[in-house]
């Protein structure tokens, strides 16, 4: 009977762990943003080493809009970002505009519905990704986020 706990209780650990996403990262993000189709620009350079780790853009294929991602030495710098990104997001709401925001563990994000835009900031660990694009395109964007686990 111990035997059969034991091996039942290991299944179950190596079962969890399958359905567990891996952590984003510049390359995870890049290579997802290329499967959909996206072209990639690396504006690392555009942002403080001492803050970033990786700052990349997704273009879609229309350059329409943009996806950017940014990956940070920390966490801290993260949520600092996260709060600074959604005070400027909340200077363009009105009275009529649809917002919602959502804080927990590791995720923190923040949307914005205008009569045309839609606005996302979102934070995941030391990452975060931030977008304003024509409404029109929400769907796409909310495929996407939940795809990338954001």
């Amino acid at each position: 009977m111990k035997k059969f706990l034991l091996l039942m209780f290991s299944v179950l650990i190596l079962l969890t762990g399958c359905n567990k996403k891996k952590n984003m990262d510049g390359e995870n993000f890049k290579s997802y943003m290329e499967k959909k189709g996206y072209s990639i620009h690396d504006v690392y350079k555009q942002y403080s080493s001492e803050l970033v780790t990786s700052a990349l853009i997704a273009l879609n294929d229309k350059a329409s809009y943009q996806i950017e991602f940014l990956e940070f030495k920390s966490e801290d710098y993260a949520k600092n970002s996260f709060q600074a990104n959604r005070t400027l997001f909340r200077e363009n709401k009105k009275d009529d505009d649809k917002e919602e925001s959502v804080s927990k563990d590791n995720h923190s994000k923040y949307t914005l519905i205008t009569d045309d835009m839609y606005y996302v900031i979102s934070r995941k660990d030391n990452t975060l990704i931030y977008l304003t694009v024509d409404g029109s395109y929400k769907e796409d964007i909310d495929e996407i986020l939940k795809d990338l686990g954001y």
